[in-house]
């Protein structure tokens, strides 16, 4: 915006500002009640008066500062906060949405997202996408739930003018994070959170390279995977992600035996002993990324069946650097029955942030 929007937002919030007003209005009532009352004889009321004065205009600052500090949030990058939520009920949404703006304004310094929602009248809630129930094992379901969120988002953002960073988080399921991260794609800029030793914390802050993830990394340089390959490639391949402290390798095998008996496996194991730390994830992302573009680059395979135990923002990432033009299914375990089923294809997903 121009700095004469930025003006017009600064004297617009100033002057719906009733508390400012009454304050202003206050002042100069009482200036004008002490002016006629004027008593230079007596220092004691001169220096009460002069401190009044100061009282008045100090809160007068403060509170012009407060509306110019808002006014350049306004009209500069507005960092706006999207938060997964399934299986939770629906009174933890204000919660989480908090936790969000405190960890935006930790990192960003931006705490305008109220006075967003007044001047351009949008509804938070349109950034979190939420189901109360966890969203059972159904292809169409988890589809739907993704696209919604696309849509919710992409009305709200379209009303907002001038640059945008989403801040991603999610309280859901890595297979919604991989989805999730398929829809936002590498168009825009984001901010990746991990919840972690109590509050949230940015392990993917992709404001200045979002391309960066799709760098491809040799498996010579590899720093936190292992990869272990079949002695051929077949037409369906299945790929084990073991990048959490709990490996999916027995379960994702016991699927493949009943259900898909001719596909190979690649197995992923990561080397940092299951629990990553560290504040930039890229590096991981690059490398898991890699992997499945050396597979895919393959002729023999034509589709890609994922198992993965991982980090919901590690998944995210991940579903970004692939995008929905690559033919992978996703499959989610359901820990009820510790039975894998699967819930997205990425190739059919639209991506039309």
């Amino acid at each position: 915006m121009s700095n004469k929007g930025k003006v017009k937002v600064f004297w617009d919030m100033m002057s719906e500002d009733r508390d400012l007003v009454f304050f202003v209005i206050g002042f100069l009532i009482w200036v004008g009640t002490e002016l006629g009352d004027l008593n230079t004889d007596s220092w004691l009321w001169i220096l009460s008066r002069i401190a009044i004065t100061l009282f008045f205009i100090s809160g007068i600052v403060l509170y012009v500062r407060k509306h110019y500090r808002i006014a350049n949030q306004l009209t500069s990058i507005k960092h706006l906060p999207v938060v997964f939520i399934t299986g939770k009920p629906q009174d933890e949404i204000q919660t989480a949405l908090n936790s969000a703006q405190e960890a935006i304004g930790a990192l960003t310094g931006f705490r305008a997202l109220h006075q967003i929602e007044n001047t351009f009248n949008v509804r938070l809630e349109h950034l979190v996408p939420y189901e109360r129930r966890r969203l059972s094992p159904d292809i169409k379901l988890w589809q739907d739930f993704i696209q919604d969120a696309e849509r919710n988002i992409r009305r709200f953002s379209d009303v907002i003018p001038g640059e945008k960073v989403y801040h991603i988080f999610i309280d859901g399921p890595a297979s919604l994070a991989l989805g999730a991260g398929v829809a936002f794609g590498i168009r825009h800029r984001v901010v990746v959170y991990q919840f972690s030793d109590g509050k949230y914390q940015p392990v993917l802050d992709l404001r200045q390279d979002i391309r960066r993830l799709k760098e491809i990394i040799t498996e010579t340089e590899y720093q936190h995977i292992k990869v272990t390959f079949p002695p051929k490639l077949t037409q369906d391949i299945a790929i084990v992600l073991d990048m959490a402290s709990h490996s999916p390798i027995g379960e994702a095998r016991a699927y493949l035996n009943k259900m898909i008996p001719d596909a190979q496996i690649v197995e992923v194991s990561n080397t940092y002993g299951g629990n990553l730390r560290g504040k930039d994830w890229a590096g991981v992302v690059q490398e898991l990324y890699s992997v499945f573009n050396r597979i895919l680059s393959q002729s023999e395979v034509s589709r890609l069946h994922l198992f993965h135990a991982m980090p919901v923002a590690m998944a995210f990432g991940l579903g970004m650097a692939l995008g929905n033009f690559v033919p992978v299914t996703v499959y989610n375990l359901e820990r009820l029955d510790e039975i894998y089923y699967p819930v997205i294809k990425l190739n059919e997903l639209e991506s039309f942030l």
